[in-house]
């Protein structure tokens, strides 16, 4: 086999499994942070909607709960180690939101956790309507 070609298919292999647009200095994980926002965010059934009506109601359901809101984690975890430094910039109050629901549910204080969902619910307004890098995405 000729060297070019066996370059050429070794390449687009290597690309195939590593593409290389996730270099890029304007999106760096942008995608990946987008695709798990709309998966825990968009959609009557969210968890995020979950989450609000949750706090809605007087009493805690907190086998609902534990399901509803751990997903929510890695997403901070996320947002808060992004290359992209907007994204980083932006991600403290949804962070601290996340944090303090985590805390709220291992200590099963329906009060902070109320206040936690508060907290995440402004920060996704600070985040896409007040100046943060989510302001840029399309809604």
């Amino acid at each position: 086999m000729n060297l070019r070609v066996t370059l050429g298919v070794l390449f687009l292999i290597i690309g195939a499994f590593f593409p290389l647009d996730h270099l890029s200095a304007k999106d760096d994980d942008k995608d990946q942070i987008e695709k798990l926002m709309e998966k825990l965010h968009e959609g009557k059934k969210s968890p995020y909607r979950q989450l609000l009506a949750a706090a809605e109601k007087p009493a805690a359901d907190w086998e609902t709960l534990g399901k509803t809101a751990p997903p929510f984690v890695p997403l901070a975890k996320l947002l808060k180690q992004s290359k992209n430094a907007e994204i980083r910039d932006s991600a403290d109050g949804y962070a601290d939101a996340v944090d303090g629901l985590a805390k709220a549910f291992t200590a099963k204080d329906w009060a902070k956790a109320r206040k936690a969902i508060a907290a995440l619910k402004n920060s996704c307004a600070d985040c896409h309507f007040k100046g943060g890098v989510g302001g840029e995405l399309e809604d």
